[in-house]
């Protein structure tokens, strides 16, 4: 049990580190031709995801047995109502096999989720770890999104699941400014909008990570006289480390152009910012911690200026607002049409297609 404990952490890490590479194996198309909601698939992520839960179920014997808590209890039930909810959804789907295949899906994710809590709490550095890793995940995306603005296009990471963009191709997300055609980043995911989503998790990872940036010790050692250049340096090493990082994460958040992440990040960071300053003996990192956001806002808007005005208002006339209103139109006729369990999990693209 211990070893399991101490060797978990290593898996959980892996799994962060693995969450942007998009490699995977088409596995069959349940339409004729190619779509991306409507075709299986299997990614290198998954066989990490399997380990992480086989070593949760391991450890969970091997160790002594640990009663479960209320939030625990009611985290469980919530999970098995949607899986079957989920399940008897399947009945009434259009294409069955699909629907099968998201069910699969859905049940790998909340058996995930459940194994990273039980292996986080069960080894406390583990959650240090798996920040740090998360954080670092969404500094490599930033530099591959800020690559990609550069060019243009795809920069050559297509073992890695880069999408194959392309200024010239109708397919690939832009935005207009002054009449042209700007290609958004997309990182190793296959929508900018997701890319968003990861690096908002970094961006929140990063700034958990400077609120526990504690300088007392170096002080408390320079008062004593003992040594304290070390603690002052390693400090120093890491501050400087976060904070440069989570610039570059915002900087390849704005290039996304995806204005539900930056709104995402916005409120994340503003509830932290809020929480560190009303907290007992965190008031000042969290004032650093405003100072640090502000000044990257900063450094982040000005240059990008340019490019971020046009995605700064919002119109009906734009496409992805009336496309966005068509789809609105759709799911809520697809609620009256089907309210008991729905159309079938992972067939809505399917049925509002039809």
């Amino acid at each position: 049990a211990q070893r399991l404990r101490s060797g978990s952490w290593l898996l959980v890490v892996g799994s962060w580190l693995l969450v942007p590479i998009g490699t995977r194996l088409l596995v069959t198309r349940f339409i004729p031709g190619f779509h991306e909601y409507e075709a299986a698939f299997v990614y290198a992520s998954d066989f990490v995801a399997l380990l992480v839960i086989v070593a949760a179920v391991w450890a969970r014997r091997a160790a002594a047995h640990r009663g479960k808590t209320r939030g625990d209890r009611v985290l469980l039930y919530g999970a098995t109502v949607v899986l079957i909810l989920a399940a008897a959804s399947v009945f009434v789907a259009v294409s069955k096999p699909l629907a099968l295949y998201a069910l699969a899906r859905l049940a790998l994710a909340v058996a995930l989720a459940f194994s990273f809590g039980a292996l986080i709490r069960r080894e406390p550095k583990t959650f240090v770890v798996s920040l740090w890793a998360l954080a670092l995940a969404a500094a490599a995306e930033a530099v591959i999104a800020i690559s990609q603005f550069a060019t243009q296009g795809a920069i050559g990471l297509r073992l890695l699941g880069e999408s194959p963009i392309s200024a010239m191709d109708p397919a690939t997300s832009k935005i207009v400014v002054a009449g042209a055609g700007i290609v958004r980043a997309y990182g190793t995911f296959p929508h900018p909008n997701i890319l968003g989503a990861f690096l908002v998790l970094g961006l929140i990872a990063f700034i958990a990570l400077w609120l526990r940036i504690d300088w007392q010790p170096a002080i408390a050692a320079w008062r004593a006289g003992k040594p304290y250049r070390k603690l002052v340096f390693r400090t120093l090493c890491t501050s400087f480390l976060v904070a440069c990082s989570s610039f570059l994460v915002a900087f390849g958040l704005a290039l996304t152009f995806s204005r539900t992440a930056w709104l995402a990040a916005a409120l994340s960071a503003g509830a932290l910012v809020f929480s560190g300053l009303l907290m007992r003996g965190l008031w000042r990192r969290g004032a650093s911690l405003l100072i640090l956001l502000v000044a990257i806002a900063v450094l982040v808007i000005v240059p990008l200026r340019p490019f971020l005005a046009p995605r700064a208002t919002i119109s009906t006339g734009e496409r992805a607002v009336a496309d966005r209103i068509t789809y609105n139109r759709v799911g809520l006729e697809l609620i009256k049409t089907h309210p008991l369990l729905g159309v079938g999990i992972g067939n809505h693209v399917l049925t509002a297609a039809q």
